[in-house]
């Protein structure tokens, strides 16, 4: 995972209640296969939209957007288009109504309507001052978009400038949904909410994600899905109601759609397309993919088409007419198969992979309990491989192969422990070194556009506020970061052990913590938020003369 330090931040369960539910299609009916592969990018596809004709629309950051129609022989899809324009990466692609003509947003921080034919933009939206995240249209063909500058905007048909401008997030905007009937915008924040938008005025805020809310769809007959960072989709009433919950992923989810049948199409760093029930969660489907999947949408022929990080937009199909021929399928699944997957991007995996500890290849005999349950073993030549189970083949599916990373330690589990398997016995894949030193994560911070990334060193078990701050140091960074980077690493490392919390600096032993002063002094939680945070405690600073805060 990466953090953006002033651009966005860093990037559960519930029971059903009784809803009003969509027809399900049993499981197995609609058994998705790879039906086309659309080459041409030269970087990751971001973003894939579909026209009311059935073209597909892809963005990338390549900073170019393409259009594709499927030939008549109904496999096989042929390059139209290609819409350059943009000068930067495109991450948001869309079509407008009847018509299907093409709306894209920018990290430009530009919204463009295109002219199909002349294949040139027709209109140039301005107004934006950060990367235009998302972009959609309403019914009646006005455009909507949402940006890290934390706005959403409404674009009326013709107009130059926008007509509303919709403020009240506290994030980055990351995704838009117009509402049936005219019923309003939805809205999804780097804030962790959803907001509804009546009138130009927030008329509800949906909290339950514990992360980042990435994208938005619509379910008919019940409301709409959202999909976060916390590996969560959430399924929600249009009058805010919330209805279930369900684990997606270990990882982040990037993009949600709703299929023909009501089921529920999700995708994420996982490098995975699942298919979910909207009735209860059940997966029902997993695609495994040779890189992450970050965005998928419905055809009107129920097709499915996903944009990946290796550069290439894939149609799925139920269709047995659709689907690609047996040679092209087995090349995708060898390609699969032959991905190396860092062993620190294996969704669920806990610390390190002891390669000795892991099961021989016999284990793949038994099998597994679910869709979409990931098993890893060690090869007869000593490789460890990761499978998935797939319900509908009754057999365990290759994923790839078990790697170190550029950054990984080599040998055995320096740094603390003896990895998934523990002992220590034999080589632990997953430790990254940085500076000599082993560690559990090496994460890569983005302090500003056009600066490398810088790297920030964490094991298990420390205390996330003294590696942050100890990051803030050693890079001559401001004190205002702290907050932000302490919970970027408990977000993707997870919470560290009581005996790691608040430890004092210099003798090791726990830190006194002051009670929280009237008003909320800068402690967590009070009216202060951020300010004063004592970056060895993580409360609230002693400040000579002060007066309290007023309460909020």
């Amino acid at each position: 995972p990466r953090a953006k330090l002033r651009r966005q931040p860093p990037d559960a369960s519930s029971a059903p209640t009784s809803a009003r539910h969509a027809t399900m299609a049993a499981p197995g009916e609609r058994k998705l296969s790879l039906s086309a592969e659309l080459r041409g990018h030269e970087q990751d596809v971001r973003s894939v939209a579909a026209s009311p004709a059935g073209e597909v629309v892809t963005a990338s950051r390549d900073a170019s957007i393409r259009v594709w129609r499927r030939e008549t022989d109904g496999a096989r899809y042929e390059l139209t288009r290609t819409l350059v324009g943009h000068s930067h990466y495109v991450g948001a692609v869309a079509t407008l109504g009847p018509t299907g003509q093409v709306v894209s947003g920018s990290n430009d921080k530009h919204v463009i309507v295109w002219d199909d034919e002349a294949g040139t933009p027709s209109r140039i939206l301005e107004g934006h001052t950060e990367v235009v995240a998302c972009v959609a249209s309403t019914d009646g063909g006005d455009i909507v978009s949402g940006s890290w500058d934390k706005t959403v905007r409404v674009w009326r048909e013709g107009g130059a400038g926008a007509s509303e401008v919709l403020t009240g997030h506290a994030q980055a905007v990351w995704a838009v949904l117009p509402l049936p009937d005219g019923a309003g915008i939805a809205s999804a924040s780097g804030d962790r909410t959803i907001r509804i938008w009546r009138g130009g005025v927030c008329a509800a805020t949906l909290s339950g994600h514990a992360d980042v809310v990435r994208a938005l769809a619509l379910v008919p007959g019940i409301g709409l899905v959202s999909a976060s960072n916390d590996g969560t989709l959430r399924l929600w009433s249009l009058d805010g109601g919330a209805l279930l919950t369900i684990h997606a992923s270990d990882s982040f989810v990037y993009s949600v759609a709703t299929l023909p049948g009501g089921e529920l199409a999700a995708c994420g760093e996982d490098r995975t397309l699942r298919i979910f029930s909207a009735a209860d969660g059940t997966c029902l489907q997993v695609i495994a993919h040779p890189a992450p999947v970050w965005a998928v949408a419905t055809l009107p022929n129920g097709d499915v088409v996903t944009g990946c990080a290796d550069g290439v937009a894939r149609v799925f199909t139920a269709e047995p007419s659709r689907r690609a021929d047996a040679d092209t399928i087995a090349t995708f699944e060898q390609t699969v198969a032959a991905q190396q997957i860092p062993a620190t991007e294996i969704p669920g995996q806990v610390g390190g992979v002891d390669v000795a500890a892991l099961p021989d290849e016999s284990a793949l005999s038994v099998p597994g309990t679910k869709e979409g349950q990931h098993k890893i073993v060690r090869s007869a030549g000593g490789t460890p491989t990761i499978h998935v189970w797939s319900v509908a083949d009754g057999a365990w599916k290759k994923l790839g192969d078990v790697v170190n990373d550029p950054h990984a330690a080599a040998g055995s589990a320096a740094a603390g422990g003896g990895g998934a398997g523990g002992g220590g016995i034999g080589p632990v894949l997953g430790q990254r070194v940085h500076n000599g030193k082993a560690y559990d994560f090496v994460f890569d911070v983005d302090i500003a556009e056009g600066q490398p990334p810088l790297p920030l060193p964490y094991n298990r078990g420390e205390d996330p506020w003294m590696a942050a701050q100890t990051f803030l140091h050693t890079n001559n960074l401001p004190q205002t970061y702290l907050e932000e980077t302490a919970n970027f690493i408990i977000q993707n490392a997870g919470p560290p052990p009581e005996s790691a919390r608040n430890v004092d600096p210099f003798t090791s032993a726990g830190a006194y913590v002051p009670p929280p002063q009237a008003g909320g002094v800068g402690g967590a939680g009070g009216a202060g938020g951020a300010r004063n945070a004592d970056p060895f405690t993580a409360t609230g600073a002693y400040v000579p003369g002060a007066a309290p805060h007023p309460a909020a």
